[in-house]
């Protein structure tokens, strides 16, 4: 759940997520097809060990990668936040917003990051430049 996160989808794109949108490519890259578009998986994840999360994933779930409804994930984060203690401002969006971070630190382009979020590059420009990034 938590790799699926960090790529930056949205919620609503995450919790409708099936088994046939994780793509592996011939080299080991994953990324997940998300309305006509290719989301890397972050980079803050080992392809390695994702690969092994979902191989005992699909040997537990029949058709969802996350398996949980949208309200049920949210209340999923938000628990492990409170056992963590110190991240009580966290909110799921800035997951998002950390993955254009790390696509922009990867030296992709306004337009591969909008294109890879399904967000316009005019949005990408007025997040990437803001004062109220993470």
């Amino acid at each position: 759940m938590l790799g699926v996160l960090l790529s930056g989808l949205r919620v609503s794109e995450a919790v409708a997520l099936i088994w046939d949108d994780l793509l592996v490519d011939d080299a080991g890259s994953i990324s997940f097809s998300v309305e006509g578009r290719s989301v890397p998986l972050s980079s803050r994840i080992e392809q390695d060990a994702f690969q092994v999360a979902v191989h005992l994933g699909r040997r537990m779930s029949a058709e969802r990668v996350l398996g949980v409804k949208r309200r049920a994930l949210s209340d999923r984060f938000r628990a492990f936040l409170n056992g963590v203690g110190e991240l009580d401002d966290l909110h799921l969006k800035d997951l998002r917003w950390c993955a254009m971070l790390d696509l922009a630190a990867e030296g992709r382009s306004d337009e591969e990051i909008a294109s890879i979020c399904g967000v316009t590059s005019s949005y990408v420009r007025r997040f990437l430049f803001s004062d109220n990034r993470l």
